[in-house]
């Protein structure tokens, strides 16, 4: 970008030059020459979320102009508790029937958490620790339980669509019902 930028000034140069008869000594030309170095340190001093824009117009019919745009973004995740802030707990979680889809639970400690019912389509539950909690007619289409712990769990009737299961323990899981297809 700045490569084109000074190019247009050069250009722009050339253009007044002739326009102005070729003399060097032209007032014309020393003023252009004056606007190239006014240019040219203000299009090395940008900093970020900052526009900077410069228009300079040369003789009558050419215009040079530079727009420089930067920008950043920052997300911001909830934390597992912020997440399940509306959940009762009396020693353990109870979101039965709540809507968590979507959310970001990965290594959360849900031992026994009472989630019957609940919505977590493509919640990301991985390393979670769900030993022994209540998942019966659970909806965790598309959740992310890779290494998660589900030893004891109760996911009967739960569906598991899409589910990535890979390296989670199921020991003695009742999967009765559940829905993996």
């Amino acid at each position: 970008m700045r490569r084109i930028r000074l190019n247009a000034l050069v250009l722009g140069s050339a253009l007044l030059a002739s326009a102005c008869g070729g003399g060097s000594d032209s007032a014309e030309l020393e003023a252009l020459r004056e606007e190239v170095a006014t240019l040219k340190a203000q299009a090395t001093t940008v900093a970020s979320t900052t526009t900077v824009a410069s228009t300079t117009t040369v003789a009558s019919t050419t215009t040079v102009a530079s727009t420089t745009t930067v920008a950043s973004t920052t997300t911001v995740v909830p934390t597992i508790d912020q997440q399940l802030s509306g959940c009762s707990k009396d020693g353990v979680f109870n979101c039965s029937y709540w809507d968590l889809g979507g959310a970001y639970l990965e290594g959360a400690n849900l031992e026994g958490a009472n989630l019957k019912g609940a919505d977590l389509t493509y919640a990301d539950l991985g390393g979670a620790n769900l030993g022994g909690a209540d998942l019966r007619w659970a909806n965790l289409q598309r959740a992310n339980l890779e290494g998660a712990n589900l030893e004891g769990a109760n996911l009967q009737g739960a569906n598991l669509e899409g589910a990535q299961l890979w390296g989670a323990n199921l020991g003695g899981a009742n999967l009765e019902g559940v829905n993996l297809f």
